[in-house]
């Protein structure tokens, strides 16, 4: 490549998408398909260098549109759905939605999760309307465990629920969870 070309294709570098643009336009003879700054520098660059010494061999050229011929491109995404997913079967509809469940599901109402913390038992009793502890509902344990150490716990891991199917260290008694 020789130096005046290696000076353009580096003044690039300097140029606004919006001049980036018109430059497209000037080598190309066309609109630019993208508004994308670094697309638009790589592809005037690549053009400009083309026009100066030659682009792709005839062999290249000949194996690149085999290639594409193959292949299913599309230049653009489409912009918006065109047509309606197809519906359910009857007996498929009738099953319901499916809900992936949670990582970590909320205890049963009643439920009763106690916690040893620095010598202190927090007894937290799970409600429709959230967790109750120490005569006040919170919305959520995590918001419990805050109120209890006055320091950020994700309430799940604070009292041992977050362990999934193994079992905690002491077998709790029924309807009570103990971390």
């Amino acid at each position: 490549m020789n130096g005046r070309l290696s000076a353009q294709i580096r003044s690039l570098v300097n140029l606004r998408t919006a001049e980036l643009k018109e430059k497209y336009i000037e080598v190309y003879g066309e609109e630019p398909s993208t508004n994308n700054r670094e697309n638009l520098l790589k592809r005037v660059a690549w053009r400009m260098q083309a026009n100066a010494e030659g682009g792709l061999t005839e062999r290249a050229r000949l194996r690149a549109d085999a290639l594409a011929n193959d292949a299913d491109v599309r230049v653009r995404a489409p912009s918006m759905r065109t047509a309606e997913p197809a519906p359910l079967a009857p007996e498929v509809a009738a099953l319901g939605t499916f809900r992936q469940p949670a990582k970590f599901a909320r205890p049963a109402v009643g439920t009763i999760i106690t916690k040893d913390y620095k010598g202190t038992r927090i007894v937290v009793l799970v409600r429709a309307d959230g967790f109750e502890w120490d005569g006040r509902v919170y919305r959520s344990l995590s918001a419990v465990a805050n109120a209890a150490t006055g320091n950020h716990w994700n309430g799940n891991r604070f009292f041992g629920i977050d362990r999934g199917n193994r079992p905690a260290a002491s077998e709790p008694t029924a309807g009570e969870v103990s971390a």
